[in-house]
């Protein structure tokens, strides 16, 4: 582990090469777990206040969920996306004309619907923020649904996941960790 400013993070995310497919994996990994995606308390916010935003788009399953359970499900003190039933799908994906599933927050942010994009914590994945006794860590969790994405001919998983290191942490704090790691930030592609 090393910090960045007071952010320990994962010495996997050095050398770690990831860069995800969903024309492979079909979007597997909103689709298999134990809980939803956790949601900050301005997420949670926003995905109830607008509810009429984005109902529609939720297949009749996903809607008979929301229904009966919320939109957001509660465990331990954390707050989670929903899904459509126990290690299933989150209720808010839909599938595309390719099979593939697609957060609708996203699709809609994309169509200049929404301003909300999706849960950071999505964003992020497979990169995890958790907080310990001392600090914020970042690390990441290596899925069997996600194995044909880490390899060598992918960028540094954490110049694929700029744009979500960046609604976490901060242009300037991205910029010290690509620092820190060598990376030229200004070549790196938006995900």
């Amino acid at each position: 582990m090393f910090f960045i400013e007071d952010v320990m993070v994962s010495e996997g995310l050095k050398t770690l090469r990831f860069g995800c497919d969903l024309e492979k994996c079909k979007g597997l990994c909103c689709v298999d777990g134990d809980l939803g995606g956790p949601v900050t308390s301005e997420e949670e916010d926003w995905i109830v206040s607008n509810k009429d935003l984005y109902f529609s788009e939720l297949n009749e399953e996903a809607k008979k969920v929301v229904e009966e359970e919320g939109l957001i499900y509660k465990e331990d003190g954390g707050s989670y996306t929903p899904l459509v039933e126990e290690a299933g799908a989150c209720v808010y994906l839909a599938e595309d004309k390719d099979g593939i599933q697609k957060c609708i927050f996203e699709r809609l942010y994309f169509e200049g619907k929404i301003d909300f994009r999706k849960p950071l914590s999505c964003h992020l994945f497979p990169l995890l923020v958790s907080e310990n006794a001392f600090s914020t860590v970042l690390s990441f969790e290596k899925r069997a649904t996600c194995n044909g994405c880490f390899n060598k001919d992918q960028p540094l998983m954490v110049e694929f996941e700029k744009d979500a290191l960046t609604r976490q942490f901060g242009e300037a704090w991205v910029k010290k960790l690509y620092d820190a790691l060598g990376v030229t930030a200004s070549c790196l592609p938006n995900q």
